[in-house]
């Protein structure tokens, strides 16, 4: 049996939307409050988002993509744009699948809190 460059494409988009899916629902059940306002398109479209972030930095395992988009909202959503954050998720010293583990194990409280104002114009400490 050959499996065709399209057909390859489009279950690997079927995987994509079915990791999307999942996080989308842990998001609804774990942070239900803090996602409430959201319809289910916004919310895939974040998840969606987070995904994307996690594979340009190697992370493509169901975990991570989940933590990513509870990540965004839970602290903002560009928080993977603060240095220290930024350097830790792309440790090449770090297995992708550990990465999410190493942030955890590193990062600071003052990271995480200078994560949460990142935005155009707010200088960041570098830590």
């Amino acid at each position: 049996m050959i499996i065709r460059r399209e057909q390859k494409s489009a279950l690997a988009e079927r995987q994509r939307r079915a990791q999307c899916d999942l996080a989308r629902d842990y998001l609804r059940a774990e942070l239900r409050d803090l996602v409430a306002d959201l319809g289910d398109d916004a919310l895939f479209e974040h998840c969606r988002e987070s995904m994307e972030i996690g594979l340009a930095f190697g992370l493509s395992d169901h975990r991570s993509v989940v933590w990513l988009a509870a990540m965004r909202v839970l602290i903002h959503p560009r928080f993977h744009e603060h240095p220290r954050l930024r350097a830790l998720l792309a440790d090449p010293r770090v297995p992708p699948e550990a990465r999410i583990d190493h942030v955890l194990a590193e990062a600071t409280e003052l990271d995480f809190h200078e994560a949460a104002i990142v935005g155009p114009g707010i200088p960041l400490a570098e830590s």
